[in-house]
């Protein structure tokens, strides 16, 4: 399991969002899985945090939303783990707050999974167009730039700052053409 691999000692995890979904009459089934996956968290003294399902930001039945929540609290009780109920959106986050988080995951979406992989990295990396002109950055380099926008981010989220709105890329290209005179062309 990549857990010992990487020596992990502490496992916080949550779970039951997107079951609660199917309602009550699955809880007995997830309950039976979330407990085996609590064995395999477990494994090797690990110490396991349970945490309440999150609210979704449209209405849910209620009635689902407590039940899971109950049965995962009731299944740390019984393994006597630790269960955080206080994260269960219960406290709603101010918007400027949500906003700020929301550019931090979409700058570490942006890095995690690059547009184009194989020009970033594969063997379309050497070729010509991979590489910008008139002063530009290059898509390699433009990359390396997202841990340093997302320490950022992250600074801005802890400092209760909002976001920084992007100026959005100026247009280039040849100014004489259009849509329908292209499609005029084909």
């Amino acid at each position: 399991m990549q857990l010992k691999k990487v020596g992990t000692t502490v496992v916080i995890s949550r779970f039951g969002k997107i079951q609660l979904l199917d309602g009550p009459r699955r809880l007995e089934d997830f309950t039976k899985a979330y407990d085996k996956l609590v064995d395999l968290f477990s494994l090797d003294d690990r110490r396991v945090t349970l945490l309440a399902p999150s609210a979704f930001e449209w209405s849910v039945e209620e009635t689902s939303f407590d039940a899971y929540t109950l049965a995962i609290e009731e299944l740390a009780t019984r393994r006597n783990i630790l269960f955080v109920r206080d994260l269960a959106g219960k406290v709603k986050p101010s918007d400027q707050l949500v906003a700020t988080v929301r550019e931090k995951h979409r700058l570490w979406y942006e890095y995690w999974r690059p547009a184009n992989w194989k020009c970033l990295f594969g063997d379309d990396s050497r070729r010509v167009f991979s590489n910008a002109s008139r002063g530009l950055p290059s898509f390699k380099q433009e990359w390396t730039t997202y841990p340093g926008l997302i320490e950022k981010a992250e600074a801005r989220i802890f400092a209760d700052q909002p976001t920084i709105t992007r100026k959005s890329s100026e247009l280039t290209g040849f100014k004489g053409i259009d849509v329908e005179t292209e499609m005029k062309s084909f």
